[in-house]
């Protein structure tokens, strides 16, 4: 039986989920003329990769990096005509683009999230382990959730494959591997956990990784050209004049380094300290993996310490977040948590979903406060567990 405790946070939570869903089924009927024409063309992430899709199933990947002919593309597909959105991926990604795109917009969209969803939830379930499942609910009211089925990004994928890795390393080293290597399409995911793997000595998992990156690569390669490769490779190398130019609105990445550019702070500042902030992260996570304690603290670590790592996050990537919850909670049934631990993350749920608002009228920067607040909680538990 629950107690009293978890049966008020479960009924608290499903009422956020609620919520919720009420307010995005309002955005859903309003982007479909179904509450009168629209105020506003609606852009989403997803048209960027189903613009991507059809480019590469058109004979013409290499296009998908031509900003003007993805542009076009875009407007070609997009039920409501949005501004532009930007596809930096990989080629690798264009392995999931492309089917995606033999499927009408919609249904590609529904079949996406549905089926990126479904493998988050198997995989957070895993980690929750037997008797508390219903932990689930409390996951899906975090905001990230809604951020990723409202954008139609790729968040559930990519903590399904993190959150695959950390729950497959002890058990299944060659399967762990072959998930982060999964992450090729989005590397930055993945920043940390081959430092976790060089100072633990699992060289089994390096490989596995490092072999199923090569595969994708090559697949790629094979299928969409090396000249895509090279358009991308000159993509990448003018990325920063996307986000640092205010083609893209930095209130959408909870980062240090899109946090020091809101103010004003001048560019080489602001790569400079997301550096130094990525070293930290790296030698906090190889000491505390080679540490004797209980792996929950050492994986919930890694997740909140990628949420800093990461130079490019945004407000649905925080769904990383929900797998460093999981694994503190797996933690708390031997050394329960503290009250200032639960009222921090109880204050997540709300303090997420208002942070887009909050940094876009005050420049504070909320979201990156929860980020460095679940790694406080995570990394204090580890150090107070490695003393004991």
């Amino acid at each position: 039986m629950n107690p009293p405790g978890t049966i008020r946070v479960l009924w608290w939570a499903g009422a956020f989920l609620i919520a919720e869903c009420g307010l995005m089924g309002f955005l859903m009927l309003h982007e479909a003329g179904l509450l009168g024409a629209p105020a506003w063309a609606v852009s989403i992430d997803f048209v960027s990769f189903y613009a991507a899709g059809k480019l590469a199933l058109g004979g013409t990947p290499a296009l998908v990096y031509d900003q003007a002919v993805h542009a076009m593309t875009e407007q070609q597909v997009s039920p409501t005509g949005g501004e532009y959105v930007f596809f930096l991926y990989p080629p690798v990604f264009l392995l999931i683009c492309a089917p995606l795109a033999l499927l009408p917009y919609r249904f590609a969209y529904t079949v996406f999230l549905a089926a990126t969803l479904a493998l988050f939830l198997v995989v957070l379930g895993d980690i929750l382990g037997r008797g508390r499942r219903h932990w689930l609910i409390v996951a899906l009211a975090f905001p990230a959730t809604f951020w990723t089925i409202g954008m139609g990004q790729n968040a559930f994928l990519n903590a399904a494959l993190l959150g695959g890795f950390l729950s497959l390393l002890d058990r299944r080293p060659l399967l762990a591997g072959m998930a982060l290597g999964g992450l090729a399409y989005k590397p930055h995911v993945a920043l940390l956990a081959p430092f976790a793997l060089l100072a633990t000595g699992r060289w089994r998992v390096l490989l596995a990784a490092a072999g199923t990156v090569a595969l994708l690569v090559a697949a790629s390669a094979w299928l969409f050209g090396l000249e895509t490769w090279q358009a991308y490779l000159s993509a990448a190398a003018a990325a920063d004049a996307v986000y640092t130019t205010g083609r893209i609105n930095l209130v959408a990445f909870p980062t240090v380094m899109a946090a020091l550019l809101m103010v004003g702070a001048p560019l080489p500042l602001a790569y400079v300290a997301q550096a130094g902030v990525i070293m930290l992260m790296i030698a906090l996570v190889m000491i505390l993996f080679r540490r004797g304690i209980a792996r929950h603290l050492h994986y919930a670590a890694l997740a909140a310490g990628t949420l800093l790592a990461m130079p490019v996050l945004s407000f649905n990537d925080q769904i990383i977040a929900v797998l460093a919850g999981a694994w503190l909670l797996r933690d708390a049934d031997a050394t329960p948590l503290r009250p200032w631990e639960s009222a921090m993350l109880t204050f997540a749920f709300p303090a997420a979903l208002l942070a887009p608002l909050v940094a876009e009228i005050t420049r504070v920067p909320l979201g990156l406060a929860i980020n460095v607040g679940v790694l406080g909680i995570a990394t204090n538990r580890a150090l107070a567990a490695s003393r004991t």
